[in-house]
């Protein structure tokens, strides 16, 4: 079997594709399944794409994938299915699809992660028209198979395809087994530190030539101490430029909560939101650094507006904060519910006061945060990592 994926940006640049499909490709060949991809961007056209003026290299970068696009009509025949992941062009309405589905006949399977049939209330209404945003109910009415990120989304797609198929935004937790060692080095920093306190103790009561000869191996506390922990408590976000909005519903409450409170604020972005706090600091995204950056982080944040967009919403930051061992708070719209169990994994706040007792109770308690922690890196484990949802990704492609 050879199958082709068609997404809107590059291979391993945009967490929408990495989370989604791009963990199992190598799985793919495993079951020889043979793929290909086309972007509609090319990787020149996506660097200049979010940079600041060049109109037209920008719209260079927008007709190459057009270009490109109509010369992909070209090589269909290969394929006996198309992956479409969110949409085939950022503007105009869907004719490739159409022509992929009704033209070449091929089985398409339409993957979205995002309620992207609504506008998120930043587009105006011109970029409105120009995206076309009905043709998502049409590839869907088009596709052999619907895959949804979560209940709501699958639910809108169902009203247009009869097989939806509900498949969570997943992670590598072989890739994120370092956050355990992180709380082994923690934990093995305690226990030398209690040791040392203990021998000082007792070389006071009882001196003796050379305390060190009692408990060999243990250094200075503050040489075993894990560098990302031997400051205040970090409470964290991640996320694109796009997203760095949901931040002004919470920067109120962290600038009371600093007036009591020590702690450092660490947002994790590809835009700096300059945040007016007392301890900020800002790490541009780097995808080869994005685990160890995430590591810094104590108490992950999720704050999320309530309404119809966000419902769409899968998670993400909640799965990436989880995967290693991060406990969080997030606001309880849509799948947050489902992965944030209060007081197991995290804690949900809809209200002012909630964030703030909710943030005050991590911060000042490291033992939570560990045990919260710990849950959430099993619940991520269990149903939202590439090893418990591989074989369903394959069944994917199966007859039914």
């Amino acid at each position: 079997m050879k199958i082709l994926f068609l997404a809107p940006y590059p291979l391993h640049q945009a967490p929408s594709q990495r989370f989604r499909f791009e963990h199992f490709l190598d799985t793919l060949m495993e079951n020889n399944i043979h793929w290909d991809f086309q972007s509609f961007y090319s990787e020149k056209g996506w660097k200049h794409l979010y940079s600041t003026g060049n109109a037209f290299l920008k719209f260079n970068a927008v007709l190459g994938g057009f270009c490109r696009r109509v010369l992909l009509l070209t090589r269909l025949h290969k394929y006996q299915s198309i992956i479409i992941h969110r949409e085939l062009t950022p503007f105009g309405p869907p004719i490739f699809e159409w022509v992929i589905s009704k033209v070449y006949k091929k089985k398409i399977i339409y993957d979205f992660d995002d309620a992207i049939w609504m506008n998120d209330g930043h587009d105006s209404g011109f970029m409105w028209k120009l995206k076309w945003r009905s043709k998502i109910a049409s590839t869907c009415k088009w596709s052999w198979k619907v895959t949804a990120g979560n209940d709501f989304l699958a639910n809108y797609a169902r009203q247009y395809c009869n097989q939806v198929i509900l498949f969570p935004t997943v992670v590598d937790t072989d890739i994120h087994l370092q956050a355990e060692r992180n709380t082994l080095d923690a934990e093995r920093w305690t226990l030398n530190a209690g040791r040392q306190a203990l021998n000082t103790e007792l070389n006071t009561q009882f001196p003796i030539p050379n305390t060190e000869s009692l408990i060999p191996n243990v250094q200075s506390a503050a040489s075993q101490k894990p560098k990302a922990k031997d400051q205040r408590p970090v409470v964290g976000w991640t996320g694109s430029h796009s997203t760095l909005f949901y931040l002004d519903m919470l920067l109120p409450i962290l600038q009371q909560l600093e007036k009591e409170l020590d702690f450092e604020f660490l947002v994790i972005a590809n835009k700096d939101p300059k945040l007016h706090l007392k301890h900020y600091r800002f790490i541009p995204w780097n995808k080869n650094s994005e685990v160890e950056d995430l590591r810094q982080i104590d108490i992950g944040v999720m704050p999320l507006e309530d309404n119809e967009w966000s419902k769409g919403k899968c998670g993400f930051k909640l799965i990436q904060y989880l995967s290693i061992g991060i406990p969080a708070i997030a606001s309880p719209v849509g799948v947050n519910t489902d992965i944030i169990i209060p007081g197991k994994t995290g804690f949900l706040a809809s209200s002012e006061t909630e964030w703030f007792e909710n943030l005050t109770k991590l911060i000042q308690d490291p033992q939570l945060r560990n045990q919260l922690g710990q849950n959430g890196r099993k619940l991520i484990e269990e149903k939202y990592s590439v090893d418990s949802l591989r074989d369903k990704f394959i069944q994917l492609f199966e007859e039914k």
